[in-house]
């Protein structure tokens, strides 16, 4: 695996002391690695955000989890929509949980992922330990709990994972990995790097190495909204055995049950403290002082629980309900010390406030305004520095990482290929770390001229990035004055530019309005976008665009909404979505365009459109991939004479698979970007076929807030492939234009490329409610492939591909 950012734990404490210092977490943190002598952390991507912990466990912690958890694996559950866990063919491993603190060294390994995630044991569910055998996995899936709506609003479902430590415990042969399927690697080159199983051969994917664990975000950094590039699966094993132990991690405290503790960690059984200073501080009154913290972390020092003999059931019950007893007397508050600080109760999603004890262990002192030292416990933390959320401090470590990163821009040697040792001080606030084995990383030192062009930049570049940043702080602003959504965007008219309208966008619309502009058809091509828009643009509640597909964001702003130039936006704004026409309608007539480059670009431009337009209603077309590619290879050939077929000897499966679309990541990254509700997924073979036509428009007219009972109710041919070739010449009027001949063997690799991609797309579609059914969905996609195969000639081999709709676009 190529190793894009390469850094020793102890830049990663240095990291965690970073987001420590701004977020205030606590002192006392540390996180030492179990395998010392190949302990390093390396940043695999951003979408999602992903790290592999390489010797984060030693070999007898692995062999002592994997004794620990045998006498108990039975059948691995999945959370049902009732929250429930259920038995479900996805998942097929074996697996059981190990109680908290069950012995040394599970509290050890508890206390590491803590250190690691940067957020506290009492926020993590008890580690799984799962075994995968011959052929088991579990499919591709978010960590995230998905729960019926009616549950939406449960405690269990507000309180999310929001990130998943993996560790794993023994090595495999072949397969296993952990992938991503719509993930980016850090580092392109890394997906080229062998070998990876058919499963893991997408995206991004981790390899199982014992004592490595794998560290990844499921919700974005604003601790609400699912990170949809999450999405991953355990791949098939092929050879050998795997196991490996999971800790999920909450926003909040966890509790048995699922639901998020309200004013102290979760309680255990086991009497111990969580920091080495704990008894220092009882010694100096800190248990009377701050009770919240002292009576959860320092349970053994504040003598709140009592070490049981074993199998003493009644002792481990009073410990585990000794802390929510001490809840009450807590939440009146405690006079302070020689500060006079006062310790609150925190409310259900507060934490609590506390002064740090005069007696803090010796610290390393930092610039600024905290310190930090590398002995303690990190769900410890200090019990009266004020503390921020663990959320939020787990956010500030992936951004001083991303800090980090950009400081580096690593690799495995110099970028001219000397390969000599490169070293790296992270500068905080004007002082630096000492750049010695415990505060340092090994990275790349470039070439002095490298580095001097690396880090240059041009005035036009400046001017580039001061005025994406005036965009960012346009779109911030809050309009001047109160007024109507209306009145806001006659105003725009003014000023016609991107920021205007997406600050309108949070006043509230009156009955009977649309917001401006509207929707968008983003794709894709030839999945009978222009057929669906001729269609609509018929509909008087309508008002199209200048021209269907504009491609304003893809050309015209270089796929990035934040950085558009000025007299384009305004060219775009007045003229090609007709604002002027809007704001005399009074805001009745709906704009809509139809860019189909939009829809292949959605990991590049979702996320910022959603941002300057996050009312946007998205429609999505996807047709049988490998007739889309053929049509789009066409239509290239006929009406443009370029692309791979305007080569008449051109290899016609080569032509294909030059433009097979990878359709999941695309819709993801919209899913990631845009709520399910604003995102209509249709099927070309069900808006092409006659009986189902008026169906799907007046569904779409539904989705879109247009009165369905006006318009055109059927689909007329649009931009279709006979249309071309009649307009040349080449073809008679109402003659059907031909399909494309190819070996079976051909067509068979064709569809090897495209099932997987199809039926991730399915499973997405299903899940997020786009489609009933993932079963019907690939039921008509299967038909045209078995169409296909069924139509090939057993003597010579030879299939004839044909256009799978009576429309034939």
């Amino acid at each position: 695996m190529a190793r894009p950012l390469r850094a020793s734990p102890g830049l990663l404490v240095a990291l965690l002391v970073t987001a420590g210092c701004l977020g205030g977490a606590a002192a006392g943190e540390t996180l030492v690695f179990g395998n010392s002598s190949r302990a390093w952390v390396e940043l695999v991507s951003w979408r999602p955000r992903a790290y592999v912990l390489h010797g984060f466990l030693s070999d007898e912690e692995c062999d002592h989890l994997v004794k620990a958890a045998e006498p108990s694996l039975a059948r691995s559950l999945v959370v049902a929509a009732n929250g429930t866990g259920v038995l479900d063919s996805v998942r097929t491993s074996s697996g059981t949980f190990l109680p908290k603190g069950q012995d040394s060294i599970v509290a050890r390994v508890e206390s590491r992922v803590s250190a690691a995630t940067h957020l506290p044991v009492s926020h993590a569910e008890n580690l799984q330990v799962l075994r995968y055998e011959l052929g088991q996995q579990y499919r591709a899936h978010w960590d995230t709990i998905e729960v019926a709506a009616d549950l939406q609003k449960t405690r269990m479902y507000q309180n999310q994972r929001t990130l998943t430590l993996l560790m794993y415990l023994t090595d495999v042969e072949e397969g296993g990995e952990t992938s991503f399927p719509a993930g980016r690697w850090l580092d392109a080159a890394a997906q080229l790097q062998p070998p990876y199983t058919e499963c893991g051969s997408k995206g991004v994917a981790v390899k199982p190495r014992k004592g490595d664990a794998l560290l990844f975000h499921s919700l974005h950094i604003d601790g609400k909204r699912k990170d949809a590039f999450s999405y991953h699966a355990g791949c098939p094993v092929v050879r050998g055995v795997k196991y490996s132990a999971t800790s999920w991690a909450h926003v909040e405290p966890f509790l048995a049950g699922g639901v998020a503790a309200t004013a102290t960690p979760q309680a255990s059984s086991v009497c111990r403290d969580n920091n080495d200073s704990c008894r220092h501080w009882a010694s100096i009154g800190e248990c009377e002082k701050n009770p919240v913290y002292m009576k959860s972390n320092c349970r053994l020092s504040c003598k709140v629980c009592r070490v049981c003999q074993p199998g003493d059931v009644l002792c481990e019950r009073e410990n585990a309900r000794s802390p929510l007893r001490q809840q009450g007397a807590a939440a009146g508050g405690g006079s302070g010390g020689a500060s006079g600080g006062t310790t609150q109760s925190p409310g259900p999603r507060t934490l609590r406030s506390i002064e740090q004890p005069g007696g803090a262990p010796e610290a390393m002192a930092l610039p600024g305004r905290c310190s930090s030292t590398m002995k303690g416990g990190m769900d410890a933390g200090n019990p009266r520095r004020p503390q921020s959320s663990p959320l939020i401090r787990a956010g500030l470590l992936a951004l001083a990482t991303l800090l980090g990163y950009l400081v580096v821009t690593g690799g495995q040697g110099s970028p001219a290929g000397g390969g000599r040792p490169w070293t790296l001080r992270v500068s905080i606030t004007g002082d630096a770390l000492a750049s010695d084995a415990a505060a340092a990383a090994t990275v790349a030192q470039p070439d002095e001229a490298y580095t001097k062009g690396l880090y240059s930049v041009d005035t036009e570049q400046q001017q580039q990035q001061q005025q994406q940043q005036q965009q960012v702080d346009d779109l911030s602003q809050p309009l001047a004055s109160p007024a109507t959504y209306q009145e806001a965007v006659a105003a725009c008219a003014d000023q016609p530019d991107l920021a205007c309208l997406s600050a309108a966008s949070k006043l509230p619309l009156e009955k009977g309005q649309f917001r401006f502009p509207h929707a968008f058809i983003v794709g894709y091509q030839k999945c009978a976008t222009t057929s669906m828009f001729a269609t609509l643009i018929h509909h008087p509640q309508v008002l199209s665009a200048k021209i269907k597909e504009p491609e304003f964001f893809t050309d015209g702003c270089n796929l990035d909404p934040l950085a558009c130039p000025a007299d384009k936006q305004r060219e775009y704004v007045l003229e090609t979505m007709k604002l002027g026409e809007y704001i005399s309608s009074g805001g009745t007539k709906a704009a809509i365009e139809g860019s189909t480059h939009y829809g292949r670009n959605g990991d590049r431009l979702a996320a910022g459109l959603a941002e300057v337009f996050p009312h946007l209603k998205i429609i999505i077309s996807l047709r049988e991939p490998i007739s889309r590619a053929l049509s789009m290879q066409a239509h290239m050939a006929d009406v443009h004479e370029e692309g791979c077929l305007a080569n008449a000897e051109a290899d016609i499966a080569e032509c294909a698979l030059q433009e097979m679309p990878d359709y999941f990541p695309q819709l993801l990254a919209w899913l990631d970007a845009f709520p399910a509700k604003q995102i209509m997924l249709l099927q070309y073979e069900n808006i092409t076929q006659r009986d189902q036509m008026e169906d799907v428009v007046a569904d779409v007219k539904t989705f879109l807030g247009l009165d369905p009972s006006v318009g055109r109710s059927d689909i007329r041919r649009a931009n279709t492939r006979e249309q071309h070739l009649e307009a040349k010449g080449q073809l008679a009027k109402g003659e059907k234009a031909g399909g494309w001949r190819m070996k079976r063997k051909q067509y068979e690799r064709l569809l090897a490329a495209a099932r997987p991609d199809a039926q991730r797309v399915a499973e997405l579609a299903e899940l997020h409610g786009l489609i009933p059914s993932r079963k019907e969905w690939m039921q008509a996609w299967e038909a045209v492939w078995q169409e296909t195969l069924a139509g090939c000639d057993a003597a010579t081999g030879g299939c004839y591909v044909v256009p799978n709709s009576p429309l034939r676009t």
